[in-house]
């Protein structure tokens, strides 16, 4: 079904890609979570949406002015735009590059992070430890090679909504 059908016609359509760094499994169907939200950072839209396979998304958003678009998935910091004009007439065409390690989604690569991969370290789908967001290469395991994506980038922040 599309779920885009209830969002009216007249909004700004917002299209671009995602680049989920260090992760070289599909983006296919990988949900990110785009927010619009005023100069003074109140939310004006949110919206989850599923990544294609090349990484591109698209949704019509009610808002027009200028705004900041920020988007965010599972274990990756989030990526904020500034000032972005949106209008009925205009399509925002953007990129954004998301980093990896993120595990416990407070958006920063931190020693809890470390902790998380720790305890679902040689887990795999299924198993009673297993945590998705701490397969951070989406290998369907916790293994060595999530340890040094999170490693790379630790101290790393993502931007504020």
């Amino acid at each position: 079904g599309d779920s885009y059908a209830s969002v009216t016609p007249r909004g700004s359509h917002l299209a671009g890609s995602v680049v989920l760094r260090e992760h070289p499994a599909s983006d296919a169907d990988i949900p990110v979570q785009i927010e619009v939200r005023d100069a003074g950072g109140s939310l004006v839209d949110s919206e989850r949406v599923p990544l294609r396979a090349n990484g591109s998304f698209d949704f019509v958003s009610p808002a027009a002015g200028s705004y900041r678009i920020s988007v965010k998935a599972s274990h990756w910091l989030r990526r904020r735009l500034s000032s972005q004009a949106l209008s009925p007439s205009a399509s925002l065409n953007a990129t954004f590059e998301l980093f990896n390690g993120d595990i416990n989604g407070d958006n920063s690569v931190n020693i809890a992070d470390f902790l998380g991969l720790r305890s679902a370290f040689g887990s795999s789908s299924g198993q009673a430890q297993w945590n998705p967001n701490a397969d951070l290469n989406g290998d369907g395991s916790v293994n060595v090679a999530d340890f040094l994506i999170l490693r790379a980038n630790l101290g790393r922040t993502g931007d504020a909504p």
